[in-house]
C-alpha cells in the first residue's frame, strides 16, 4: 500500500508518497525533566542560564513561537521534512506504539529490544536512549550488522535537519573552515555530537557513527513522490529488513559528520570537552530541581534574541548581572549593534542607550565621524554609527518630552539627486514568495522559490495614486511561477515602451525575478518575448529597478523607527512626521482592489498615527484566527492554503487578508516617496 507522510491528522493536505509502508502519529513524549535531553542541551548551548528557566516552564514560559506565524511555519516544515526522511527507511519501526505507557523506562526498554533483534538490519524511529543523567530520543537509529562477525555492528545515529545542503559541492567547502565546522553548521554538529556521546555510553558494543540528513539542493522531486490524499494513520510496528534505504531516490541526503563530531567533542566550549560540559549541565539541572544550585547569568549580544526576552526570566538575568532593575532601551536594541560593541559597552557598565554619548560612536558633537572612511561622505550618507547615535538621541528626547513631534533626518542633496533621475509614472511592486524544504511540485529542488503573489501601485506626475494590478495563486495543483510571470509582465511590461521607473523595497524582487527567469522550467514555458522583456528590469538591463530600501538606508532617518529601515518600521513614524501624508490619507478617500473609501491616517488616543499594518491586522481579525500583517504570516498562510489545512470558507477569508497585506506593502512605498518629496521642499 502507498502511504502519504503528513501531520494533518485527517485533513486533506498536499503530501509525499514515501514507501510501501504504513505511517504513524507522533508518539507522546515522556516527562524527563530530571535528565539532560536534546532540547535542554540545545538551549544550554546557546546559554546555560536557560536551563534555570526551561526546567520551570510554568514560571518562565518561552516565547519562541508565541504568536509568530513564521516560527510555526518553520516548525511545521521541520516536521514535514522529518516525516519524509523517515519514509526513506521503509524498514523502520516506530517506538512507542506497543500500547504500554510511554514512560522513560518503557521507551528505553523497547528501543533496546528492537536494536537487539536477530536481523541484519533494524531502523528505529524516535527511539529512546538513557545513560545515567542523559536521556534523548534520536530521530533515526539505523543498526546494521556486518558480514564479518569480528566487526562490531554499526549504529548510525541520524539527526534530521531542514538545513540546506548541496551535494554538487564538496563536503569540505560546505562544512569546514580553518579546521573547524562552519558557524552555519556548528549547532547541528554539536547536537549530533551530544547524541553520539550518549549512544556510545549506552551501547558500547556498537560502532556509533554520526549523520545529518538534509534537503539536497542538487536533487529534484520525482513526480511519483507527490500526491493529494487524506492522512493515513496505519502503522508499521514490525519492520522488514528486506526493504532497503532509497536515499538515492529522494531529495534528502545523508551526510556523515564523524570528523566534525570528533572535533567539537574534544574542544566543545572554551577548551573543555563535550563530556565535561554536558555533565556539568546535567548536574546543574539536578541541582536546579532540588533548589540548591543556580547558574550564573552571563549577559551579552545573544540576549537580544533570547526566547525569554519578553518575560521575567530576562529581567532576572539582567538585574543579577548589572545590579540594575531598568530594562528599557537596552544597548542590545541599538540598530545593527555588533557583538564586539555590546561586549565593549558591557565592560564599561553601560547598559542602556541613555548611558551613551556621541563619543561612544567616534563622532563629534555635531554627529559627524571623527575619521571619515574612504568613499563615504557622512554629509550624503548616514553611516551606521550615525544611525545608532540618532536612535539614542530619539530615545533621550522621547523620555524627557514624549509629546514632542516626530523629527526626521534626510540627506537632502543626495536623495534629491537620486529622485531627479526617476521617470514618471513610478511603478511600485512587491512579491510574496515561499521556499519550502519539500518542493511542492515535481522537477523542483528543496528551497526552490515560488512567487505566489504580487501587488503593483503607480504614482504619476500629477500625484495620482492607483492600485494598478495584483496577483494571487493559492491553488495546490498548479505551479504559480509561470502565471505569476505572465501577470508581472502584463503589469510592468508597458514601462519598456511607455517609460516610467520601477521601484522595489530591498533587492528581494530583483533576486526572485533573476532566479525565476534562469529556471529551465520558466525558459521552456514562458514566451521568449516575456523572458526578454522582464530581463530588462534586472541589473544590467535597460530599466533596472530602483531599490528604495537602499535609499532609505543611506539618506533617511525618522524618530520612532528604532533606526530600522524596514518598511514596516518606517511607515507609521513617517506618517507622524509628514503633514502631507496626514492631508492625503486623513479622510476616507483611498480606493484599491481591496479597500473602498478607506482612511489610512487614523489617530490613537494620544494623537499619534495608528500603524496602518495594525489597521489591516484589526481588519483581518474578524475573518481569520491569524491576522496577516507581515511577510512571515503571509508565508505561513500561503503554506496552509496550498497544503489544504483550511476549510473553504476560511480559505476565501485568508486570501482576502493576503491581498490586503500585499496591497498595503506597495502603498507604503508610495507613501514614503510622497513624504520624501514633501521633506525635500522644506
Amino acid at each position: 500500500m502507498k502511504t502519504a507522510v503528513t501531520m494533518a491528522r485527517g485533513r486533506t493536505e498536499r503530501v509525499y508518497l514515501v514507501a510501501e509502508v504504513g505511517w504513524r502519529i507522533m508518539t507522546p513524549r515522556p516527562v524527563a525533566g530530571q535528565y539532560l535531553t536534546k532540547t535542554l542541551f540545545r538551549k544550554a548551548v546557546t546559554c546555560p542560564r536557560k536551563l534555570v528557566y526551561a526546567t520551570r516552564p510554568d514560571l518562565y514560559p518561552s516565547q519562541v513561537t508565541s504568536g509568530d506565524g513564521l516560527a510555526q511555519y518553520l516548525a511545521d516544515e521541520g516536521v514535514r521534512f522529518g516525516n519524509y526522511c523517515k519514509g526513506m527507511f521503509p524498514q523502520g519501526v516506530e517506538v512507542g506504539l506497543s500500547g504500554t505507557a510511554p514512560t522513560v523506562e518503557n521507551l528505553v526498554a523497547e528501543t533496546a529490544g528492537l536494536l537487539k533483534r536477530d536481523t541484519k538490519r533494524i531502523t528505529v524511529f524516535e527511539g529512546a536512549i538513557r545513560h545515567e543523567k542523559f536521556f534523548l530520543r534520536p530521530d533515526i537509529l539505523d543498526r546494521v550488522t556486518n558480514e564479518d562477525s569480528n566487526t562490531a555492528p554499526e549504529l548510525r545515529l541520524i539527526e534530521v535537519k531542514a538545513k540546506s545542503w548541496n551535494s554538487n559541492k564538496s563536503y569540505e567547502s560546505l562544512m569546514w573552515t580553518r579546521g573547524k565546522p562552519k558557524a552555519s553548521f556548528l549547532r547541528y554538529v554539536q547536537d549530533v555530537a551530544f547524541q553520539a556521546m550518549v549512544a556510545k555510553l549506552s551501547y558500547p558494543e556498537y560502532k556509533v557513527s554520526s549523520w545529518l540528513m538534509m534537503p539536497d539542493r542538487a536533487k529534484v522531486m520525482r513526480p511519483e513522490m507527490l500526491c493529494d490524499t487524506n492522512f493515513d494513520e496505519q502503522v508499521n510496528s514490525e519492520g522488514d529488513e528486506n526493504l532497503v534505504l532509497a536515499d538515492n531516490q529522494g531529495i534528502a541526503t545523508l551526510v556523515n559528520v564523524d570528523d566534525a563530531v570528533a572535533q567539537v567533542t574534544g574542544d566543545f566550549i572554551d577548551g573543555r570537552g563535550l563530556s565535561e560540559v554536558a555533565s556539568s549541565w546535567a548536574d546543574a539541572i539536578q541541582g536546579q530541581l532540588q533548589g540548591d544550585v543556580s547558574i550564573d547569568a552571563n549577559i551579552g549580544a545573544r540576549c537580544s534574541s533570547c526566547e525569554y526576552r519578553d518575560g521575567k526570566a530576562f529581567k532576572m538575568c539582567w538585574e543579577e548581572a548589572t545590579k540594575d532593575d531598568s530594562h528599557a532601551d537596552l544597548i542590545l536594541d541599538l540598530h545593527a549593534i555588533s557583538e564586539k560593541k555590546v561586549k565593549h559597552f558591557l565592560q564599561q557598565k553601560k547598559y542602556q542607550m541613555v548611558d551613551l554619548t556621541y563619543e561612544d560612536f567616534e563622532l563629534n558633537s555635531g554627529g559627524m565621524p571623527n575619521e571619515v572612511r574612504k568613499g563615504v561622505d557622512p554629509k550624503k550618507i548616514i553611516t551606521r554609527a550615525q544611525r545608532q547615535f540618532y536612535q539614542i538621541c530619539t530615545r533621550k528626547r522621547e523620555s524627557t518630552c514624549p509629546s514632542e513631534r516626530r523629527s526626521y533626518i534626510v540627506r537632502k542633496d543626495a536623495l534629491q539627486s537620486e529622485m531627479r533621475t526617476w521617470k514618471y509614472p513610478l511603478h511600485f511592486i512587491d512579491f510574496e514568495t515561499i521556499a519550502p524544504a519539500l518542493p511542492h511540485f515535481s522537477g523542483d529542488s528543496p528551497y526552490d522559490s515560488y512567487a505566489f503573489q504580487l501587488s503593483h501601485h503607480t504614482l504619476d506626475e500629477d500625484h495620482e495614486v492607483k492600485h494598478s494590478s495584483e496577483f494571487l495563486n493559492t491553488r495546490y495543483d498548479t505551479r504559480p511561477s509561470i502565471e505569476f510571470l505572465d501577470a508581472l509582465y502584463e503589469s510592468i511590461g508597458p514601462i519598456l515602451t511607455e517609460g516610467g521607473t520601477l521601484m522595489q523595497w530591498s533587492p528581494h524582487e530583483t533576486r526572485t525575478l533573476q532566479t525565476m527567469l534562469a529556471s529551465p522550467i520558466t525558459q521552456a514555458e514562458l514566451s521568449p518575448e516575456k523572458c526578454a522583456g522582464l530581463s530588462q528590469f534586472l541589473q544590467g538591463g535597460s530599466s533596472p529597478m530602483v531599490d528604495l530600501h537602499q535609499l532609505a538606508s543611506r539618506h533617511y532617518y525618522v524618530d520612532g523607527s528604532s533606526a530600522s529601515t524596514s518598511i514596516k518600521r518606517l511607515l507609521k513614524p513617517t506618517i507622524d512626521a509628514s503633514d502631507e501624508l496626514k492631508r492625503l490619507y486623513g479622510s476616507p478617500t483611498y480606493n484599491g482592489h481591496n479597500f473602498t473609501n478607506f482612511q489610512w491616517y487614523q489617530e490613537d488616543a494620544d494623537g499619534n498615527a495608528v500603524d496602518p499594518y495594525k489597521l489591516i491586522e484589526d481588519f483581518s481579525s474578524d475573518e481569520t484566527s491569524s491576522p496577516i500583517a507581515h511577510g512571515g504570516a503571509a508565508v505561513a498562510a500561503y503554506s496552509d492554503l496550498v497544503l489544504g489545512k483550511v476549510k473553504e470558507d476560511v480559505r476565501k477569508k485568508t486570501e482576502s487578508s493576503l491581498l490586503r497585506y500585499c496591497e498595503l506593502d506597495t502603498l507604503a512605498m508610495v507613501m514614503i516617496v510622497q513624504a520624501w518629496k514633501d521633506f525635500l521642499k522644506e
